[in-house]
This record gives structure tokens, C-alpha cells and sequence, in this order.
């Protein structure tokens, strides 16, 4: 009688569990590719804004600095040759070196999402056994009742 009941509450408990899994993995999903999304739009609002921001204020300074009345025409050139450098890292290398470790960063985030949604939550909400273990007994001894 005792294992047919719990057989019975086990079959019970498997069959709730199916039916919640389902619902609780669309949940987590949608939970987690919001998550993503967030953590992508960051990186996009980022995207070298703050890169850009910050060579553009060193393009600014030289061109501040160049502006600098100076009779020493030597100075004058290197502070014309500081702007052109300035300008052209604003538009060049470093700018693509910041892009390309933001898209490396994409791309990561974009690997860990496909594991996680495609590997990590299935297992995590696949109902892989379920049993039921007594943790007590008891024993009832009607009263005056001897051994």
C-alpha cells in the first residue's frame, strides 16, 4: 500500500513538472535573451562613442594648442603636424582597434547567448528523474498495548 502511494504521488509530481518545465524554460528564455539584448545595446550605444569623444577632445587640444600664437616656426610646424596626427588617429587606426575589440565583445556575448539559450536552460528545465524517498515512519501503538 505505501509504495503504491508513493508511486502513485511520484507520477503525480512527474506529470506537475511537465507541465510546469515547459513554461518556466519560455520564461527564463525570455528572461535571459532580455538580458543580451541589454548587454548588446550597451555595446552599441557605446560603440565607440566614448572612443570617438575622447579622440576628439586630443584633436581639439592640438588644434587649441595651434592656435597658440608662436613665432618660432619650427614649433608652429610640429603643432600643425600634432593636429594632422591627432586628426588621423581621430579618423584612423585607433579608431578601428576600438571597433574591432568592441565586435570581438559582440561576438562573444553573441556565442554565450546561442549556449546558453541552446545548451545551458534545455538541461536546466529537462526533467531528468524523479522519485520520491521516505524520510520517517511512524509507528502508532495503541495505549496500554505491550510488547
Amino acid at each position: 500500500m505505501l509504495v503504491q502511494a508513493r508511486e502513485e504521488r511520484e507520477e503525480e509530481l512527474r506529470e506537475r513538472v511537465k507541465e510546469l518545465l515547459p513554461q518556466r524554460r519560455r520564461e527564463e528564455r525570455t528572461y535571459q535573451d532580455r538580458l543580451f539584448n541589454a548587454r548588446l545595446k550597451e555595446l552599441d550605444d557605446e560603440r565607440g562613442e566614448k572612443g570617438r569623444e575622447r579622440l576628439r577632445r586630443e584633436y581639439e587640444k592640438a588644434q587649441e594648442r595651434a592656435r597658440q600664437l608662436t613665432f618660432d616656426e619650427q614649433r608652429r610646424h610640429e603643432l600643425e603636424e600634432d593636429v594632422r596626427t591627432a586628426r588621423e588617429r581621430l579618423e584612423g587606426e585607433e579608431y578601428r582597434q576600438v571597433e574591432q575589440r568592441r565586435e570581438r565583445l559582440r561576438e562573444r556575448i553573441e556565442r554565450e547567448r546561442e549556449h546558453l539559450l541552446a545548451e545551458v536552460l534545455p538541461r536546466r528545465f529537462a526533467l531528468a528523474r524523479c522519485a520520491l524517498t521516505p524520510v520517517a515512519v511512524a509507528l502508532l501503538v495503541p495505549e496500554g498495548a505491550r510488547p
